[in-house]
């Protein structure tokens, strides 16, 4: 999962990862900012940020009573 969050195009009004990490209460009000200049730059910065989510998303998923 993580392989395909960080192949996604460096735009963030592209990037569906990007996206949900804007609206995920997880992040205080600066992230986004920092969020979008990481995708524009597409540095290490956004893999990290991409892995840290993946990995809090698969937690939170793993968390549903099944």
């Amino acid at each position: 999962m993580r392989h395909l969050l960080a192949a996604e195009p460096p735009v963030p009004e592209k990037l569906a990862t990007y996206q949900i990490m804007c609206r995920m209460p997880r992040y205080d009000t600066h992230t986004p900012s920092d969020l979008n200049a990481y995708c524009l730059h597409s540095n290490p910065a956004r893999k990290r940020a991409v892995r840290e989510f993946t990995d809090y998303m698969i937690d939170l998923i793993g968390l549903r009573p099944r």
